[in-house]
């Protein structure tokens, strides 16, 4: 994906245009552009001149086009599960599920981002429910085509953010909370288990960068770790991290949430795969201030339910009114699926009543001829095949048992080959019987793919666990001659060159 992407937040316009090039995000252009204090509350635009003028700068840079990313309390969002069913199904589903939520029903559009596989039901799937007021896309729609600039998708803060986060190193396997300080809001996501599990919103009432502003901040926080670990998971929460306070802020802010909450609080962390090409001379790039705009660049691509991403303009544009004739069809349905429901079965029975009975005499026929040539025949033979056929169930049942023991096969290797990124060596792999564990030895040119391989192995369903203890990084370092002379030795001039990688050690246990 290359364009460029906007997200309107409470304090400013954040805007990012990016190329995405394979595993990496090459950021061309970025700013902040900020908006007068009340010009938006919560989402909505209150002072939409003065949200113009920020718009109309891109306009003036030659921008004619952008994916916007929007948040706002009044946005409907729930983590459900579902089972497996058709598309239009789940679209049904989501209405069904959110609109007695919704103070204004009759004019809600509705849509979903598919979450992950659910691992407490066969076929079941993990999605993000959303539903918005028509009314707050038709002003962001009419606030950009007033300035010129056309949208092409909407994205939801939340779901960028869910996305985004697992691109990111350090996350797997933990319990966590992200909050964004935007102006005097505080908006704290729960991962539980790396696994999204809902937001929590609270209007900060103190001045930004006073100690009263920090306090709240941090009472909000205790809140929400005391009402997790007082719910049935079985993970508590162990790290918070902060994100959209400039970094004097930011370190305070994190200091104090760790010695008053016990838990280990920093920023975000940045990523390698994420770089710009020039760095502004006024404000070097920092990605925590700019999550979801690249979090838009980070989205899924493909057709089919686990590609489904979210897309409010497409909901939308998105035409779910019942067919012109659809009531009077309604009416009919009931009569005539009643007469088919008589008709239908006495038919049916009628028919098969006549077969049966045709098929019973034929096997009546059939017995009696089988029993004279019974009796008229020699058992001897028979029961010592009788003899000989439990003896080959007892081995057979034997044989099953010993296969029934778990035990390294070509298609676990396959799985584990195929789980392996490029980049990435297999350096090792030992199998212990008595275990049937696995032990793999990785070597990697980036820490990112040792994570992501090791969430590609746990996907595998011969699989009962994938543990992964971290990494260590090594350097090493080769000299090759130049071809020239040193003229201040008189030796022969060389140039060496340090490489690094990193090793991880994954145990896997069969099934």
């Amino acid at each position: 994906m290359k364009g460029t992407v906007v997200y309107l937040s409470s304090e400013q316009l954040v805007m990012v245009t990016a190329e995405a090039r394979r595993d990496v995000l090459r950021v061309e252009q970025y700013q902040r552009l900020p908006f007068p204090m009340g010009a938006m509350i919560n989402g909505v635009i209150i002072n939409d001149e003065a949200v113009k003028e920020q718009i109309k700068i891109l306009k003036e840079e030659g921008i004619l086009e952008v994916h916007l990313v929007i948040d706002s309390g009044q946005i409907l969002a729930k983590n459900v599960v579902i089972p497996r069913m058709k598309m239009k199904e789940i679209y049904q589903f989501v209405k069904d599920e959110l609109s007695p939520l919704a103070q204004n029903t009759e004019d809600m559009i509705y849509d979903f981002a598919y979450l992950d596989e659910d691992g407490q039901s066969k076929g079941a799937s993990k999605i993000l429910a959303l539903g918005v007021e028509r009314k707050l896309i038709d002003m962001y729609l009419q606030l950009f085509n007033d300035c010129g600039i056309a949208v092409l998708s909407i994205d939801f803060a939340t779901n960028a953010l869910i996305r985004f986060i697992h691109f990111l190193p350090g996350f797997i396997d933990k319990t966590y909370i992200l909050s964004q300080l935007d102006g005097n809001n505080l908006i704290s996501t729960l991962f539980d288990n790396d696994e999204y599990a809902l937001t929590y919103r609270t209007r900060i009432m103190a001045n930004k960068g006073t100690p009263e502003f920090e306090n709240e901040v941090i009472n909000s926080i205790s809140h929400m770790i005391q009402s997790s670990n007082r719910s049935d998971s079985s993970y508590k929460i162990s790290d918070v991290f902060v994100f959209g306070l400039d970094d004097k802020e930011e370190v305070s802010l994190c200091q104090n949430i760790h010695d008053q909450l016990r838990v280990d609080a920093r920023g975000l962390p940045g990523s390698k795969a994420i770089y710009t090409v020039k760095d502004l001379d006024n404000e070097p790039f920092k990605l925590s201030h700019y999550v979801y705009p690249i979090a838009m660049f980070y989205k899924k691509v493909g057709s089919g339910l686990k590609n489904k991403e979210l897309d409010l303009l497409q909901a939308y544009n998105r035409n779910d009114e019942p067919p012109k004739y659809e009531s009077v069809i309604k009416l009919c349905i009931p009569p005539v699926v009643i007469l088919l429901l008589f008709l239908i079965p006495f038919g049916f029975l009628s028919w098969n009543t006549m077969s049966t009975q045709n098929k019973i005499s034929d096997i009546k026929a059939e017995i009696e001829k089988y029993n004279l040539a019974i009796s008229a025949t020699d058992t001897s033979a028979y029961d010592k095949l009788s003899s000989f056929q439990n003896v080959l169930n007892s081995i057979k049942q034997l044989n099953d048992q010993i296969q029934g023991t778990p035990s390294i096969k070509a298609e676990h290797i396959t799985n584990i080959q195929k789980s392996l990124l490029s980049g990435m060596t297999l350096d090792l792999i030992s199998y212990t019987r008595e275990t049937h564990t696995i032990s793999l030895s990785i070597s990697s040119s980036n820490v990112q793919l040792i994570e992501k391989c090791v969430k590609n192995l746990k996907k595998q369903e011969d699989f009962m666990s994938v543990n992964y203890s971290g990494y260590n990084e090594s350097t090493t370092s080769s000299t090759t001659q130049t071809g020239e002379i040193d003229p201040l030795t008189g030796l022969p001039a060389t140039n060496t060159v340090e490489t690094s990688s990193y090793k991880s050690t994954i145990t896997i246990i069969l099934k």
